[in-house]
């Protein structure tokens, strides 16, 4: 399966709007604990 960046792109955006739209305390939680992991 092969998929262009444009496409991964748009679905990860959309994914993300969908995330903060049902929930911002989870996509918080989730930003600081990628942040925690990675920084």
């Amino acid at each position: 399966m092969n998929l262009n960046p444009d496409q991964v792109s748009g679905y990860v955006t959309k994914f993300i709007d969908v995330l903060v739209d049902y929930s911002p305390k989870l996509i918080s939680a989730f930003i600081i604990l990628f942040v925690g992991i990675y920084a």
